[in-house]
């Protein structure tokens, strides 16, 4: 983060730090939210977002040093099976081993091993009597061959660091999760956090916590995204903008969805219209998808 600050101090442009609270403890966190705070009372143009989860997700093999994943599969798996090289992958400080506790680490629904699945790598390691690292390594040897499939979460945030960041002036919740159709082709496919961080944000900061009104927690999920990336016509209700419409109940918006099963829609929420077509309806599905994808024009500078 004192990297980019200064990069952008000194080339003066506009710094967004998204996903600003760390996966490896409370003091860290509070540390990055100093540095911004700092170059923010110094002129600097900065602000920051975060991801609306108790949880990250990654690929299992984010566990390897960049050494072994430079190797091709059979260097791969001799580095997974090799005591020595082991031993010095256990010293890589990676984003799963960094918190030093395996219990937060649990490997999703997977292939591989399908019925270690939803189970953390303390019970897997237990099960299995040996080291967490040595669980891992085992998994990532049996599924070398598409590492994609593997992959877990890590339970790092509590209730206090997210009310926190949320609660900071600078800060607008932010998610990079993409809300998968549940029809089509990508029927049965989920990304975690999708159908859940924007009603997870207005019930926990604005019913459950009382930190914002309903409208500043509205203008933040909308209007304020829209000007960081320069979308004019987005965010704001007023004639010759984009008619993207979202109706609900503030009294009864919430997440359903949960950590296995992501796919449920928010309720609470009535109408939604996209470029004015409407695509949820007394809030069902209908169907209709008038999306657009948005892109940059330079000659406009313009997204």
């Amino acid at each position: 983060m004192a990297e980019a600050l200064r990069t952008a101090r000194e080339t003066e442009v506009r710094l967004q730090i998204s996903h600003l609270l760390p996966r490896s403890g409370r003091s860290i966190g509070e540390r990055c939210i100093d540095l911004v705070d700092r170059a923010h009372e110094a002129g600097q143009d900065v602000a920051f977002d975060m991801h609306t989860r108790r949880f990250g997700l990654t690929y299992l093999h984010t566990l390897l040093p960049p050494w072994a994943l430079s190797l091709d599969r059979t260097g791969i798996l001799e580095a997974l099976s090799g005591h020595t090289s082991r031993a010095r992958m256990r010293e890589h400080r990676s984003i799963l081993s960094a918190g030093g506790d395996w219990q937060r680490v649990v490997l999703l629904d997977n292939p591989v091993w399908p019925e270690a699945g939803r189970k953390s790598f303390a019970e897997l390691a237990s099960e299995r009597n040996q080291h967490p690292f040595d669980a891992a390594f085992d998994l990532l040897t049996d599924g070398v061959d598409n590492l994609a499939d593997l992959m877990a979460i890590i339970h790092c945030y509590d209730e206090s660091e997210q009310l926190q960041c949320f609660s900071h002036p600078l800060c607008m919740p932010g998610s990079d999760a993409t809300a998968l159709a549940p029809d089509g082709p990508l029927a049965g496919s989920s990304f975690h956090g999708a159908y859940t961080w924007a009603a997870w944000y207005f019930r926990f900061m604005v019913r459950e916590k009382g930190a914002l009104t309903a409208e500043e927690a509205i203008n933040r999920l909308s209007a304020r995204p829209a000007e960081v990336l320069g979308l004019t016509d987005r965010g704001v209700l007023r004639p010759g903008a984009r008619a993207d419409l979202a109706v609900f109940d503030a009294a009864r918006f919430a997440e359903r969805g949960t950590t296995f099963e992501p796919n449920q829609l928010a309720e609470g929420m009535r109408h939604v219209f996209v470029n004015g077509v409407p695509a949820l309806r007394n809030g069902l599905p209908t169907g209709q998808h008038a999306g657009e994808v948005l892109r940059h024009t330079r000659e406009r500078g313009q997204i």
